[in-house]
């Protein structure tokens, strides 16, 4: 076993696990890995303290998935899961981190994935007939 229940680096293993199966699936789209990238994240989400300091990386890390599984399935509860991780990670870091912009990106993504891509996406968005230039 690559990293047995109990040891304490297991939250990191399954991480990186998670990122080296997103990587893949990014580069060969193959959405298997996508679901299991989300499945060890959140083991290593629920395996990592509160307060570990490096806990907002997993947060954004599990909602950058989610956005992605969003864009292929466009099943609603990804996003809106994926929305609230960003905005917990970054509730976990003060407002001067220097790693909140990873955290701030993913939530652009989330929403901007949401706007474009959601279930009410055409008619939320104005057509451009009815747009006029001031």
């Amino acid at each position: 076993m690559l990293c047995p229940p109990g040891d304490p680096l297991r939250d990191t293993t399954l991480n990186n696990l998670a990122l080296a199966l997103k990587t893949r699936c990014n580069e060969l789209d193959v959405s298997d890995d996508l679901n299991e990238a989300i499945d060890l994240y959140c083991e290593s989400l629920r395996l990592t303290r509160l307060d570990h300091p490096e806990r907002h990386v997993t947060l954004y890390s599990l909602g950058s998935v989610l956005c992605s599984r969003f864009m292929h399935t466009r099943n609603n509860e990804d996003v809106e899961e994926a929305i609230n991780l960003c905005q917990e990670s970054l509730a976990a870091l003060p407002s001067l981190h220097p790693h909140r912009h990873f955290s701030y990106r993913w939530l652009k993504e989330a929403y901007w994935s949401r706007w474009t891509r959601g279930p009410k996406a055409a008619a939320q968005r104005p057509r451009l007939s009815e747009i006029s230039i001031a």
